[in-house]
């Protein structure tokens, strides 16, 4: 049976022995389902791990270490109110990092980039054409070049008179039919030797089909202009993202 009468270092000791096992669990579906692969580094991932350490194994511990008196008139009082105040945190934590989560990687405009709910707010229209892009969490999208007439007639008259808005749903296409187009916008890796012969180094590494792997700006929620993006054209899916220099300006050609 749980009795109150420990010190408070025992105390202490088991709350934070608790919040640790929570928060294994919790960083684990931040690193391998909410935030997977390199979108853990680019698009929240460590911040949400941040998060999740603040309210989870600082907060409640170190309440119970400034608050808990072993003796003390009411003490179980206090530890009610110091377990409602550390849950009340680690479920706000948990909804901020799971309603930030990305939930998909658009191609557009030759680079790509990263939207989650928050940023994008889902509609019913958005949500739908997602849908039909894929069945998976994540969704890869290819987005039309909404100023090409052909695209410009297929549109629909209620989605016209919205403009043509880059993430406009009646854009969206999946990102597998529209490989060729994509390889065609990006840049090999050999163009980077000079600049990031490190990158060489790790495509080498990796074997890499460098016949296939194209590079790419990459706009992300964390990594803002500085990062590139390492495109497999063959079978349609990100390899990783590599730091971009800030000296180098991404080459657009026509």
């Amino acid at each position: 049976m749980f009795t109150l009468d420990i010190s408070k270092t025992k105390a202490f000791s088991i709350h934070l022995f608790v919040s640790l096992i929570i928060f294994i669990v919790i960083a684990g579906l931040i690193y391998f389902a909410w935030y997977p692969g390199y979108l853990f580094w680019t698009d929240g991932g460590i911040q949400g791990i941040a998060i999740i350490a603040g309210v989870d194994v600082i907060l409640g511990p170190l309440l119970t270490l400034l608050i808990f008196k072993p003796g003390k008139k009411g003490l179980k009082n206090d530890v009610v109110t110091i377990a409602s105040i550390q849950l009340a945190a680690l479920l706000a934590g948990v909804y901020i990092v799971y309603s930030q989560k990305t939930i998909g990687v658009f191609f557009t405009d030759r680079a790509f980039y990263t939207m989650d709910h928050r940023m994008y707010g889902i509609s019913p229209t958005s949500k739908e054409a997602l849908e039909r892009i894929s069945s998976k969490a994540l969704k890869e999208v290819y987005v039309l070049d909404p100023d090409e007439e052909k695209v410009k007639s297929s549109l629909t008259e209620d989605f016209t008179n919205e403009g043509f808005d880059i993430f406009n749903p009646a854009l969206f296409r999946p990102i597998q039919d529209h490989l060729s187009d994509i390889k065609s916008k990006g840049l090999k890796l050999e163009e980077f030797s000079d600049l990031y012969p490190d990158l060489l180094e790790w495509a080498n590494t990796m074997n890499l089909d460098t016949d296939s792997a194209r590079v790419y700006p990459y706009y992300a929620k964390y990594s803002l202009s500085n990062a590139l993006l390492i495109f497999d054209t063959n079978k349609g899916q990100v390899i990783d993202f590599w730091p971009r220099n800030i000296n180098y300006s991404f080459k657009r050609e026509n």
